[in-house]
């Protein structure tokens, strides 16, 4: 297969399996708050957020690893392929030897932490901590197993085998979407049941992926000789941290402070409606995220190979293209945010619509500069751009206390998260142009001010069906036609480049082709 049919075809199977996860998402959150409750489903929010640290460092070491070993692909395209496959083995093996040991540490130093917290700090409802115990426990199992799987799982990204990890991402979707169903249904305490259900679905997958990559991927051999490759643990760790504090840890500790203020403040209720908004994000972004899964490794690779003139390309149709597929979604359901949150829960909880508006435009906002984002860190130069975005990530924290202590109430960690992205937008820009030479004047113009502009279009057409129709589900569908049938073919003629468009035109062409055989 073709470096740019493995694309298309990741990029189509990550798109459909975000479609299905998308749809099915909106019925099985509605059934899991229904389930639970708005108290128990703040709870988890809340609980689960303890053990986010370890979430995170998970996703900061995956990104690493996926990395270099990418980045060795791409470097070894003139190498005999054994020298590839080994240097891939010790590329491996050491990541392997750190996730054996650090999720172990990690749970022996966080878990007495978390558990005090739960127990001293947090505000939790009477009757409900030995609960909020015991789902932190089995979060924590979660965690740690996830963690050991990632070695594995980077391989996948690595290889650009994205379309086989869309399969177990389908898998899940579906899993969760009958639970969720029978969560209705189930006797005893729900809270317990829910936690439980997402240790052994996220458990089972992650065993499932793992037996898979041992027999697909002879680099993913486990080695003891080849696990103390100092020099490489260094690269490995280096790399991570930069990425850690400025892609993640930053963030975490801005995202999770803002989840606490949020308790401290206003309670578990409105931890519910961040947790719903937050929720509706990830729906909104998994579509741009899914033509992201598939490109990430395919930037790396064209970075190792030396290829700076294709990875810049790369990187900004990334930018645009996340954009513009985030903006499809994003400008309807802005629109219609109150009808659809009505529709989806029955019941809206309090401030959850101002939330969930202050959260797309903060997805929208980060989708611009991905593409440059991937290609700085495929140069492995991060460290002073991503402390710069780390400690603009840190300030959300601060920022959400402030302005709840002044009384902004409880949307005010929604604007201190909404205000960052604006910040780190243009860091972004400024490093591309500083790292990777990119014409970043020439992406503004060509691409973020007609993708803003057709934004706006789309929005003042929508908003005509507002207008024009009383608040019932179908009007809905006509303000999504209405942007639709403005943005499409805006962006289409004034976002694209004549080469994007011919290139767009002949790979259509040729899958009709196809289907009609």
């Amino acid at each position: 297969m073709t470096p740019t049919k493995r694309i298309i075809v990741n990029a189509l199977a990550t798109y459909a399996q975000s479609l299905v996860r998308l749809l099915a998402g909106f019925f099985s959150i509605r059934w899991v708050l229904a389930a639970l409750g708005q108290s128990d489903f703040g709870l988890y929010c809340v609980v689960g957020s303890l053990i986010t640290f370890i979430t995170f460092f998970n996703s900061i070491l995956s990104v690493s690893n996926a990395r270099y070993y990418a980045y060795s692909i791409g470097r070894g395209k003139n190498t005999p392929h054994d020298a590839v496959q080994e240097d891939l083995s010790r590329w491996f093996n050491t990541a392997l030897s750190i996730h054996v040991v650090v999720p172990a540490i990690l749970l022996l130093v966080g878990y007495p932490v978390g558990e005090y917290a739960i127990r001293h700090w947090l505000n939790i409802p009477e009757g409900r901590l030995v609960a909020c115990v015991w789902v932190f426990r089995l979060a924590s199992v979660t965690a740690f197993v996830s963690m050991s799987s990632v070695p594995f799982l980077a391989m996948y990204a690595a290889k650009q085998y994205i379309a086989a990890r869309a399969g177990f991402g389908l898998v899940s979707t579906v899993m969760n979407l009958v639970f969720a169903y029978c969560l209705l249904y189930v006797p005893g305490d729900k809270l317990l049941w829910y936690a439980a259900y997402m240790m052994v679905i996220s458990s089972g997958l992650s065993f499932a992926q793992v037996l898979l990559a041992l027999r697909c991927f002879p680099e993913c051999r486990p080695c003891l000789s080849l696990w103390g490759d100092w020099k490489r643990i260094r690269s490995l760790f280096s790399y991570a941290g930069w990425i850690a504090f400025g892609g993640g840890g930053g963030s975490l500790i801005g995202l999770q402070g803002s989840t606490l203020v949020t308790n401290h403040y206003f309670g578990t209720v409105i931890n519910s409606s961040y947790g719903i908004a937050g929720a509706l994000a990830d729906h909104t972004r998994m579509l741009s995220n899914s033509l992201m899964e598939a490109l990430s490794p395919a930037v790396t690779t064209r970075e190792g190979g030396g290829d700076r003139a294709g990875t810049l390309r790369l990187a900004d149709r990334t930018g645009k293209f996340g954009a513009v597929l985030i903006l499809l979604f994003a400008v309807p359901m802005t629109l219609e945010m109150k009808s659809l949150l009505m529709l989806w829960l029955g019941r809206i909880p309090d401030y959850v619509v101002p939330i969930c508006c202050l959260g797309l435009v903060a997805s929208v906002l980060e989708k611009y500069t991905f593409g440059y984002q991937m290609a700085i860190a495929a140069t492995g130069k991060v460290a002073l751009w991503q402390l710069t975005g780390g400690v603009l990530n840190v300030l959300i924290f601060p920022a959400a206390w402030l302005l709840a202590a002044l009384g902004v109430g409880p949307v005010s960690a929604a604007i201190a998260i909404a205000l960052c992205p604006c910040c780190t937008f243009w860091t972004n820009l400024y490093f591309a142009r500083r790292i990777l030479g990119a014409d970043v004047f020439s992406y503004l113009r060509h691409g973020v001010l007609p993708t803003m502009a057709v934004t706006v279009l789309s929005l003042g057409a929508g908003a005509v069906s507002i207008w024009a129709f009383p608040m019932v589900w179908w009007r809905i569908g006509v303000t999504t036609f209405i942007c639709l049938a403005v943005m499409l073919p805006l962006s289409f003629y004034f976002v694209l480049s004549i080469e994007e468009r011919m290139f767009l035109k002949t790979k259509l062409a040729g899958t009709w082709r196809r289907f009609l055989g």
